[in-house]
């Protein structure tokens, strides 16, 4: 009888997770993987430089004496700040109502960094570079470098609107599917897309969102670099 009641609640808690989890997760980009797995979360691109350069001076050394090397020997290469616990990304999280305002004021005209998460979640800050002294503040610190649904970058206009969305991360380069992940979950809240303008890696045109979506909606994007709007 235990037996039985143990296998009901695991299903009822996979149920939940799925119920819980509303956008598919685009994950960390390339040899930024190596900025989670390093245990001092050094800033991924400088990693990747020294970690081929490391590989060509010493081939066949694992990966853990990689990042050991790092620690003794780089001390002055940028860090990254990761948020691990949910209680830590409060601070971060924003709201958007029906008209594409955010409940929380946020610096006008001020590009910020945002990803949302695969539940639907934004979190937004300024982007911190850091230096060997001072911890950075990157797309993968909002979730500790977990898979997201979108990361990018917004801008806010005088009237506190959404103004602008773009593609801008590093870390996690998202493609055209994050992307109408995004902008349809912004629809589905009620945010009119046609007065959002999106600045995309993959093109120089500026267009609306509303305009992008369904130009995906008619092409799905089927090759990576395709211009979506010809």
């Amino acid at each position: 009888m235990r037996k039985l009641f143990l296998v009901a609640l695991f299903f009822i808690a996979q149920a939940l997770n799925a119920a819980q989890t509303l956008y598919p997760e685009i994950g960390l980009y390339g040899d930024n993987v190596l900025e989670k797995e390093d245990s001092e979360h050094h800033y991924g691109p400088d990693l990747a430089k020294a970690y081929e350069q490391f590989l060509k001076e010493y081939p066949g050394k694992e990966k853990a004496e990689f990042f050991s090397f790092v620690s003794q020997n780089m001390q002055g290469m940028r860090k990254v700040k990761y948020l691990e616990a949910a209680h830590e990304r409060e601070d971060h999280l924003i709201e958007i109502n029906a008209e594409g305002a955010f409940y929380k004021p946020l610096p006008i005209g001020t590009a910020l960094m945002f990803v949302m998460d695969i539940e639907g979640n934004f979190y937004a800050h300024q982007k911190v570079r850091g230096d060997g002294k001072t911890l950075g503040f990157h797309h993968t610190t909002f979730t500790g470098a977990r898979g997201v649904a979108f990361a990018g970058t917004i801008q806010i206009d005088q009237q506190g609107r959404l103004e602008w969305i773009s593609d801008d991360s590093g870390h996690y380069r998202p493609l055209s599917g994050a992307l109408a992940s995004l902008l349809s979950h912004l629809e589905s809240k009620g945010i009119p897309l046609e007065k959002i303008h999106l600045a995309l890696r993959r093109t120089t045109q500026l267009v609306t969102a509303k305009e992008w979506l369904i130009a995906y909606a008619i092409k799905k994007d089927p090759i990576p670099g395709e211009n979506l709007l010809h």
